[in-house]
């Protein structure tokens, strides 16, 4: 029914359902996650590379669940969010910078990832006034490593976001967006082997018995 609803072709049908796919994953997290990777499967097949349409809605459902589930953004969105920013359509990179700059007003989970920073800053010097605009005025969080250590000794929970900077050293600020999407594609890899070894470890690991 979601998808059914988020397929229709009158807009503000398909943009006001846009936000019910986080819950609807996050009720399967830990319970069905064979469904929840099947939903997430047909959302990307369909949205992320279809119209350009298609292609904004999908920015706002990765939205709502980049605010909600830290851990499902992460896994299953973040590197085809990010890569919009290299969209050919000027729409398209208008609603991610509008998604992106509500993001860092509220200081979201993500405000100080080394990617999402970056993704930033191309939208900042992107040709077209009003992708640009809309993320003038955010102030890349990523720079302000140590900031953030100094407001850590007193206790700051802005300290906690440091461990995101451990990826930093590979991102070039002066990387532009065909380096960039390069770039996401080799961390997508580089994730995908990690988390496979991950779970071939964990099966091999042999059964205890009291």
């Amino acid at each position: 029914m979601f998808i059914q609803f988020a397929d229709d072709r009158n807009t503000q049908v398909s943009e006001a359902v846009a936000p019910a796919l986080a819950p609807i994953l996050m009720k399967y997290s830990g319970r069905d996650v064979a469904q929840q990777r099947s939903i997430i499967k047909i959302v990307r097949n369909n949205f992320r590379h279809g119209t350009y349409k298609r292609r904004q809605l999908y920015i706002l459902m990765a939205n709502d669940v980049m605010n909600q589930s830290k851990e499902l953004f992460e896994e299953y969105f973040k590197h085809d969010y990010l890569s919009l920013v290299g969209d050919r359509t000027s729409n398209v990179r208008i609603v991610l910078a509008r998604s992106l700059a509500a993001h860092f007003t509220v200081m979201g989970a993500f405000a100080f990832d080394p990617l999402v920073n970056h993704c930033v800053r191309l939208l900042k010097a992107d040709r077209i006034s009003d992708v640009h605009d809309h993320v003038s005025s955010i102030q890349l969080l990523q720079n302000k490593k140590g900031d953030s250590e100094d407001a850590g000794n007193d206790g700051s929970s802005v300290s906690s976001h440091t461990s995101d900077f451990s990826a930093s050293s590979a991102i070039n600020d002066q990387m532009d967006v065909a380096s960039f999407l390069d770039h996401l594609q080799r961390h997508r890899t580089s994730e995908v082997s990690n988390n496979s070894q991950k779970k071939e470890e964990i099966d091999d690991t042999p059964n205890v018995k009291d």
